[in-house]
């Protein structure tokens, strides 16, 4: 109480902490990969999260199972600092990626920003939860190759079934 106000108080540090090592660990990586292109920065950003809680399995049960729920009296999901910068840092690629044409600028940068996190998230979630039933699971290199995939979806012209696609 006396430090963290509480259990949220405590759990929102934890995860701060935990995002801030995580996305220090994103800039190194994405130093190395500048003249790759936006969408192998993109990989390469996602990938090192993946690597990261591959590692420590706690962690990664900690940030993804616990790191969206409700906490305290406001009925809001409370997102760590650390997460939302590194949610802004795939954004930002995402909308250089539109930029240069690597990903179709009609789709819009949110949507594609959800999309990507959602699948690196549900694919780090359901692995641990294989893991932990002894069930098989699947290896690190096939999220990056669904990603991929996904990226790759994402160069093609989206289908003007519906009107036109924003960008932000």
């Amino acid at each position: 109480m006396r430090y963290f106000g509480g259990k949220v108080g405590l759990l929102e540090t934890l995860f701060d902490e935990a995002w801030n090592h995580i996305n220090v660990r994103v800039e190194k990586a994405l130093e190395t990969t500048p003249a790759a292109g936006n969408r192998e920065s993109l990989l390469v950003a996602i990938q090192t999260v993946v690597t990261a809680l591959a590692r420590d399995s706690n962690l990664a049960s900690l940030l993804v199972f616990e790191g969206r729920r409700m906490r305290g009296s406001a009925p809001r999901v409370r997102l760590s600092r650390g997460f939302v910068a590194f949610s802004e840092t795939i954004h930002c690629l995402i909308r250089n990626a539109q930029t240069t044409g690597e990903i179709d600028p009609r789709f819009d940068t949110l949507a594609v920003t959800s999309a990507l996190l959602g699948a690196a998230e549900s694919l780090i979630r359901d692995r641990l939860v294989a893991k932990r039933g002894g069930r098989p699971s699947f290896a690190e290199r096939e999220i990056r190759g669904t990603l991929e995939g996904m990226l790759a979806g994402l160069r093609d012209k989206p289908p003007a079934a519906r009107g036109s696609l924003n960008k932000r």
